[in-house]
């Protein structure tokens, strides 16, 4: 039979195998990914595991067998991962230990919270930063309205206007009319 025809066929018994029942993905103390259908060792943190079946329940152990509870969780249950100790001594805080899609959701809520915060933070320093140069271009043209000084500027076609004493006290108010509203520290 040629090759060409057993390929097929190769896929076609891969796409049907079942896939394998637990698969656990962490992080190990080097940073390296670790991917295995055996639970992590002990000393793996737990925060580290960052993929793990779902968890099945041990069945409760028989009244008459003499085994107590704590035998039946340590017995192994084929696909459950173990639990750590932290689980071993409390069951009720295992089944309410958020899930890693619960964790992921909750990181990136914080994350968003703090880029929305770190965004307000330097929008209100920007804000800050224009309102500092106003006051400081106000305060400037005050000062130099105040001390009498000819002032000019230059008109569309290139001549200098002198200021008079009216445009003088316009452009003097409204540096003073800036200096009140928008500048706390006079």
């Amino acid at each position: 039979m040629p090759i060409r025809h057993l390929l097929p066929l190769l896929l076609a018994v891969l796409a049907a195998a079942p896939p394998a029942l637990a698969q656990y993905k962490w992080r190990d103390e080097n940073g390296r990914m670790v991917y295995s259908d055996l639970p992590p060792p002990a000393s793996v943190a737990p925060s580290a595991v960052l993929q793990a079946p779902a968890r099945r329940t041990p069945a409760p152990a028989a009244g008459g067998s003499g085994a107590s509870a704590k035998d039946a969780a340590s017995a192994p249950t084929g696909a459950s991962p173990s639990p750590g100790p932290a689980a071993a001594e409390n069951p009720a805080a295992a089944a309410s230990a958020p899930s890693i899609a619960d964790r992921e959701m909750a990181f990136r809520k914080r994350r968003l919270e703090q880029q929305d915060a770190s965004r307000k933070s330097a929008e209100a320093e920007e804000r800050s930063a224009r309102v500092s140069a106003a006051c400081n271009a106000a305060r400037a043209d005050a000062r130099v309205m105040e001390s009498g000084v000819r002032v000019g500027t230059v008109n569309e076609r290139g001549e200098q206007d002198i200021l008079d004493d009216a445009q003088r006290a316009t452009r003097l108010e409204a540096a003073r009319r800036v200096l009140r509203e928008a500048c706390p520290s006079t």
